[in-house]
C-alpha cells in the first residue's frame, strides 16, 4: 500500500454509511495512480463488532473496486478479517512490531500521537505514519 495522501475516516453518528459510500465512488473519477493514494479509515468506536465487521465488508468491496486502501482502527482481529491494507493504532494499541507481527510486514502502520515525543517513538518503532492530534481543543482529548 502507498501511503495515502487522504483519508477518509468512518464517523457513521455523523456521516451515514449511503453518504459516505457515495464521497467514496466519487473517487473514482481519479486517475487510478491517485485513487491507490486514497484510504478509508474504519473508525466508528461507537458499533458493535458485527456491525463493525459488516461495515468494513461494504467498505472493503468498495475500496477493492476503487483501488483504494481500507484501514482499521486498532482492531487487528477486523484488520485480518477484512484482509485490510493498514490498521491505525491508537494510545492503547499493541506495539507497531506486534501489529507487523500479526499482519505482516507489508500492512501499513499508522500511530496516533499526540506530542512531538509520540511521533518520534512511532518513527522509531517503524511506524509508515503519524498521526498527530488532535490540533484544536477537544472534548476528552486535552
Amino acid at each position: 500500500m502507498l501511503p495515502p495522501t487522504l483519508t477518509l475516516i468512518t464517523q457513521t453518528a455523523d456521516v451515514p454509511e449511503p453518504v459516505l459510500l457515495a464521497r467514496l465512488s466519487a473517487f473514482g473519477a481519479l486517475p487510478p495512480e491517485a485513487r491507490a493514494r486514497v484510504a478509508v479509515q474504519l473508525r466508528d468506536p461507537e458499533l458493535s463488532g458485527a456491525a463493525l465487521h459488516a461495515l468494513g465488508r461494504r467498505l472493503r468491496d468498495a475500496t477493492a473496486a476503487l483501488g483504494a486502501s481500507l484501514v482499521v482502527n486498532d482492531r487487528l482481529d477486523l484488520a485480518l478479517l477484512l484482509g485490510a491494507d493498514g490498521v491505525h493504532l491508537g494510545r492503547r494499541s499493541v506495539g507497531v512490531a506486534d501489529a507487523r507481527g500479526l499482519l505482516g510486514p507489508g500492512v501499513f502502520v499508522s500511530v496516533a500521537c499526540h506530542s512531538a515525543d509520540d511521533v518520534l517513538r512511532a518513527a522509531e518503532a517503524g511506524a509508515d505514519a503519524a498521526v498527530l492530534s488532535p490540533i484544536f481543543a477537544t472534548p476528552g482529548k486535552g
